[in-house]
């Protein structure tokens, strides 16, 4: 066999430095002999472009890439949030049966994680009954006042207030737990699918 056309044929390889070690010195031994072939690794080389670097390495392009993600999840977390608070229980609308089961699943859907789904469900609802309970007297000062007189003491009173509230809380965030078991047993569905 024609060593020449041995040589061709590895050159591609052998110029991208992806041949066994002892292929690369029978190479370089060839070319060093061989005038034909040393030529044609001259225009090899010059006809190939040359390769520019990228301006960002492997790991900052991710790390951009990671980011972007992020500010997607957060988005849509915020938009479903909106969406759920808009049609709280305290709006005196079951839409929000439908809007926590959204929220949960798409909140775990992006994070992943329940306890960080629950609290992104069960704080903001916490503080909005808080906020909406006393709202409804027309200021803190009315809502104490009126409402004062029914308790036995002022932190009775408030304990009775954060305690209603964290009901409320509580029945919207069941909403949001059946959204992450719908989308746990969905990404498992899709595991064992892609499995078989």
């Amino acid at each position: 066999m024609n060593a020449c056309k041995i040589v061709e044929d590895l050159l591609p390889l052998y110029e991208e430095k992806l041949v066994h070690q002892e292929t690369e010195q029978w190479i370089k031994q060839h070319l060093s002999n061989c005038t034909n072939c040393r030529n044609l690794t001259s225009n090899v080389m010059e006809a190939m472009p040359q390769l520019i670097p990228p301006k960002k390495s492997a790991s900052a392009m991710m790390k951009h890439v990671q980011v972007k993600l992020t500010i997607y999840q957060l988005l849509f977390v915020v938009l479903s949030f909106v969406f759920a608070i808009n049609t709280s229980l305290l709006n005196e609308s079951f839409a929000f049966i439908l809007s926590y089961f959204i929220l949960g699943a798409v909140t775990f859907y992006f994070y992943r994680h329940v306890l960080l789904t629950l609290l992104l469900s069960f704080l903001p609802i916490l503080i909005w009954s808080i906020y909406a309970t006393i709202q409804s007297f027309g200021s803190y000062s009315n809502w104490y006042t009126q409402q004062i007189e029914h308790y036995s003491s002022a932190l009775s009173l408030v304990l009775n207030t954060v305690w209603g509230c964290i009901f409320t809380a509580f029945i919207h965030t069941l909403f949001t737990i059946l959204g992450v078991i719908v989308v746990k047993l969905l990404i498992q569905a899709f595991k064992k699918e892609d499995a078989s």
